[in-house]
C-alpha cells in the first residue's frame, strides 16, 4: 500500500510538498515528503485497524451480554480473554510462520488489539518480560497496571462526583 501510494504520487511529490517552503536549498524535499506520506499511510492503517477492533469489541461484548447475567461484566471479560488468546497466538504464529513486516505487526497488535482490548497489550508485554526471565519487572507490570488502573478509575469517579452540581 505504501509503495503503491508512493508510485501514485510519483515525481510530483516534491513539487506539491507544502514543507518545501520551510526548507533550505540543501534539504531533500523528495525524501521529506515521501517520509510524510509513509507516516500518514501508517497512521491511516493504524486508525483503520483500531476502528475495526472497536467495532468487534462492541459487537462481541453486546452479544455476550445478551446471554449471561448482567451482574458481572462478562462481555468485557470475554473480549479481554479472547483478545489475550488471539494476541498471544498471533504473536508467536507471526514470528514463526508468517513473513510479515514490523509495520503490519504494529497495525495488528497496536491498531486492532489496542482498540479491541488494551488488556491484551499489557499481557503481551508481561509475557515478553516473562520470556526474558524478568520476573520482578513482569510482576511490577501486572501490579502497576491493575492497582494503578483501578485506583485511577476510582479517582476519576471521585473527581467527577466532586464537580459542582455532581454528575
Amino acid at each position: 500500500m505504501i509503495v503503491g501510494l508512493a508510485k501514485f504520487l510519483g515525481n510530483g511529490v516534491s513539487r506539491n510538498c507544502p514543507a518545501k517552503r520551510l526548507m533550505t536549498p540543501d534539504m531533500n524535499t523528495d525524501r521529506l515528503c515521501f517520509q510524510g506520506v509513509v507516516m500518514i499511510s501508517k497512521v491511516i492503517c493504524l486508525a483503520t485497524a483500531g476502528a475495526v477492533g472497536t467495532v468487534f469489541r462492541y459487537f462481541l461484548g453486546g452479544f455476550v451480554h445478551r446471554f449471561v447475567d448482567a451482574d458481572f461484566p462478562w462481555g468485557t471479560l470475554s473480549v479481554n480473554a479472547l483478545g489475550c488468546f488471539l494476541a498471544g497466538f498471533l504473536w508467536i504464529f507471526s514470528e514463526r510462520s508468517l513473513a510479515i513486516s514490523g509495520e503490519l505487526r504494529a497495525v495488528i497488535f497496536i491498531g486492532f488489539f489496542g482498540a479491541f482490548t488494551t488488556f491484551s497489550s499489557v499481557m503481551l508485554e508481561t509475557a515478553e518480560l516473562l520470556r526474558a526471565a524478568e520476573w520482578a519487572a513482569s510482576f511490577k507490570n501486572i501490579m502497576f497496571h491493575n492497582v494503578l488502573g483501578i485506583g485511577l478509575v476510582v479517582l476519576g469517579i471521585v473527581a467527577a462526583k466532586s464537580l459542582k452540581g455532581g454528575v
